[in-house]
């Protein structure tokens, strides 16, 4: 099988497990998957506000599971991982926070290179130290299978906790730094309501919304909104992976930048959020005045036939403008992208 869709846990490893029974630190090309990060929604404006997103891709090496939990149809939970991005050269805007992959020895404050189990096929690799992403998988493109290079689970552990020192010099120094929003695009316009059908003038004779209806109103526009929350506070980032690293990026030096994608995660967390507030003035600007209305704005949003109605995710309010790209990436404590 040269590609498979939808993976879930019991597709990885991809190959043998190393020393140990471990079952990470693979090498890999990483690419958002701009689409299927968007699918939850089911809005063809948000799609191709994300389809005009950069579609680079990535060097990354796998750190270990995610903690995302979301069951496929099989039973079996879908496959989410997280990852350490992989630079040619010394990241330009924070060269110190990094180190060396083996044989590339340099390093401003002379940090050790940490070794893989075997050459990798280019030099000059430097690991981004605050850059990582947790992301489902949506796509595993096999090729010719993984590259016998691996991050020893040692060296991944080393990686780690130089990261932390580098989180906290960059929380110190760093001044925070705008985020582009993505240019939304236009949805077609909502049909608007006749204010005859709602009149509650005495003299405007009988309507369809009587005094029953309009004590039901809230109910129904309380349950439509939760809907829409729960799509929003559901929508997660997806990645495709490609295990034959040379076939996917025969010239390295088209790899993107690990801040490159901390900037498309930011945009796709703004057309997540854009959605919402687009989807919630929608709501308003109308009244459910039919029963196929109401039933349409009810139906569960699910995922593989999960509702999403349960989901909590912390608040929805959360506002990301003005923090600092660098910092907002990092595993576990550092709050993954």
């Amino acid at each position: 099988m040269d590609v498979r869709e939808s993976p879930t846990v019991r597709h990885w490893p991809p190959g043998p497990v190393g020393p140990d029974g471990d079952k990470y630190g693979q090498f890999v090309i990483l690419a958002i998957d701009r689409a299927a990060s968007v699918a939850i929604l089911e809005d063809d404006a948000a799609l191709q506000t994300a389809l005009q997103l950069p579609n680079d891709r990535y060097l990354a090496y796998v750190l270990t599971t995610g903690s995302t939990l979301i069951e496929a149809d099989d039973g079996w939970f879908k496959l989410t991982l997280q990852f350490y991005l992989v630079c040619r050269g010394l990241p330009i805007d924070h060269p110190n926070e990094s180190v060396p992959i083996a044989p590339t020895t340099y390093h401003p404050l002379g940090r050790e290179p940490v070794h893989p189990t075997s050459p990798l096929p280019w030099d000059n690799l430097y690991i981004s130290t605050t850059s990582s992403i947790e992301a489902l998988v949506s796509r595993i493109h096999y090729g010719r299978g993984p590259h016998p290079a691996r991050m020893p689970r040692a060296a991944r552990n080393a990686v780690f906790t130089i990261t932390f020192e580098d989180l906290e010099k960059a929380r110190q120094s760093t001044v925070p730094v705008a985020v582009p929003r993505p240019v939304q695009q236009q949805r077609p316009p909502e049909p608007t309501r006749d204010d005859d059908e709602y009149s509650t003038d005495p003299g405007s004779g009988t309507t369809s919304t009587d005094s029953s209806s309009r004590h039901s109103e809230p109910t129904f526009l309380g349950l439509a909104m939760r809907s829409i929350y729960a799509k929003s506070l559901g929508a997660e980032k997806f990645v495709e992976l490609w295990l034959d690293i040379e076939d996917a990026c025969p010239d390295p030096d088209l790899l993107g930048a690990p801040d490159r994608l901390n900037l498309v995660s930011r945009q796709l967390f703004f057309i997540w959020k854009d959605w919402e507030t687009q989807a919630v003035a929608d709501l308003l600007s109308k009244r459910p005045h039919t029963e196929a209305w109401a039933q349409g704005v009810l139906e569960e949003p699910t995922m593989d036939g999960i509702s999403l109605l349960q989901v909590d995710r912390g608040s929805s309010s959360e506002s990301f403008e003005g923090e600092d790209l660098r910092t907002e990436d990092a595993i576990d404590e550092q709050r993954v992208i």
